[in-house]
């Protein structure tokens, strides 16, 4: 019974996969969380400071309205310390590990026996959903980036914040002077979404993260163990930037480019 021109929605998957082209097919335009249309080929998986051009699949969405997704948590934060870096060379690989907090698991969340001093080595469909996504984001529209990633995903008893170290291999030399040149670069464009940090140890969920906090906080920017690959970090509130904050930054660029 929704009559507005826009919604925000957080369903579960499967109902997702139900509900929101329901929704499209009336003519309102769906802003999701959810996973469910997030890969198929006409919907945008839009980071807006990153791939906010892949806004142009919609048009090849048959229906009235049109279905925007945002990624995977932790997907935002491995791609929001990876686009930076595209501009530096070719990568050719991703080596990722992810230390997730406990309230991506929802609530009531992970029995407290079970993490507290724990980590999971393991969340179910995580891996993929990671690799996949981050690929459809980097690439161009329509096209998916050209390197490989591979990724080990833990549970950890942080209650708010995932960090995601990846090591990013290219097909030349990389000096860590230009990686951080170019990320303090993509600091100074979007002050409100990128933060980054050369002290040798931030960022820190405990210490870095705020209450509504829209920010890739990235930091310890080094050497890998050959001079084609950089290392660093990248941390963010995975229930703001990496959930609800993803929503609301991809419906305020909708705002501004679909019709109603």
């Amino acid at each position: 019974d929704v009559e507005s021109p826009f919604v925000l929605s957080a369903l579960a998957g499967d109902m997702a996969g139900e509900v929101e082209p329901a929704l499209a097919e009336k003519g309102i335009h769906v802003i999701s969380n959810a996973s469910a249309m997030r890969m198929e080929a006409n919907v945008p998986l839009m980071i807006p400071e990153i791939n906010g051009d892949h806004i142009s699949l919609v048009d090849s969405q048959s229906t009235k309205g049109k279905i925007i997704t945002n990624p995977n948590c932790a997907t935002v934060f491995l791609s929001m310390g990876l686009a930076p870096l595209m501009s530096l060379g070719k990568i050719t690989h991703v080596s990722v590990v992810t230390l997730q907090a406990i309230s991506g698991a929802g609530y009531p969340g992970i029995p407290s026996m079970d993490i507290m001093g724990n980590i999971i080595p393991f969340i179910g469909g995580e891996e993929d959903k990671i690799n996949q996504e981050a690929l459809k984001i980097l690439g161009s529209a329509g096209k998916d980036a050209d390197f490989s990633i591979t990724t080990h995903v833990h549970r950890v008893p942080v209650i708010h914040g995932h960090t995601v170290a990846m090591h990013v291999s290219f097909d030349q030399d990389v000096k860590v002077d230009d990686a951080l040149s170019v990320l303090n670069n993509w600091e100074e464009r979007f002050p409100k979404a990128f933060k980054i940090y050369t002290e040798e140890d931030r960022p820190q969920p405990a210490k870095d993260l705020t209450e509504f906090d829209q920010f890739a906080h990235i930091g310890r920017i080094k050497q890998g163990g050959r001079k084609n690959i950089i290392g660093l970090i990248s941390m963010g509130h995975n229930l703001v930037r990496g959930a609800a904050g993803a929503a609301i930054a991809n419906l305020e660029l909708a705002v501004q480019k679909l019709k109603v």
